[in-house]
């Protein structure tokens, strides 16, 4: 009985025990340990770069669509499980078609709309983004609202190679 299981057990424990070596414990042919290190550190500095450009393009996106006032290109940055929580609060847009009618409805009443990046971290699969907005209300009748500013957090998510909004949060300064 023992030996049965060993016979399965065994090569799953060498797997698992070389599996979790660090890569940047395991040997690059043609270097010191140090040699190895940098090479690593170039990929993964590499690949941040090759991500964060991906993310850069899906922001350039979004911004691109609501100055066009394209919410059909708006809503095809979000993934299907999106979720929207607007300046405000009071609800969570939980669904594309709540994200869409929401969006559409903030690009026809907002005179003017703007973001700036403050801090951003991306891996392989995920990338959150913060940092301040400021949104300008269109006037009604002539009578202007006053400017909303807040910060904002942008969840992203890969999407085969592209990047889509998973979650999206915006909080009004108090």
């Amino acid at each position: 009985m023992w030996e049965n299981r060993a016979k399965i057990l065994l090569p799953l424990l060498v797997l698992f025990a070389v599996g979790t070596v660090p890569l940047t414990a395991q040997y690059i042919p043609g270097g010191s340990h140090r040699d190895n290190r940098a090479r690593f550190d170039r990929r993964l500095a590499e690949y941040r770069s090759y991500a964060l450009a991906g993310v850069t393009e899906a922001i350039e996106k979004w911004e691109s669509a609501w100055v066009a006032g394209d919410l059909e290109e708006l809503g095809k940055l979000y993934t299907e499980d999106a979720v929207l929580s607007p300046p405000g609060g009071g609800f969570l847009a939980r669904t594309a078609v709540e994200i869409e009618e929401y969006l559409g409805e903030m690009v026809t009443n907002t005179e003017r709309f703007s973001a700036d990046v403050l801090d951003f971290e991306v891996d392989d699969r995920m990338a959150l983004v913060l940092g301040r907005f400021e949104r300008r209300p269109q006037s009604t009748d002539g009578v202007y609202a006053g400017t909303q500013r807040g910060v904002f957090m942008t969840v992203y998510m890969k999407d085969g190679a592209t990047w889509k909004i998973r979650s999206q949060l915006f909080r009004l300064d108090a």
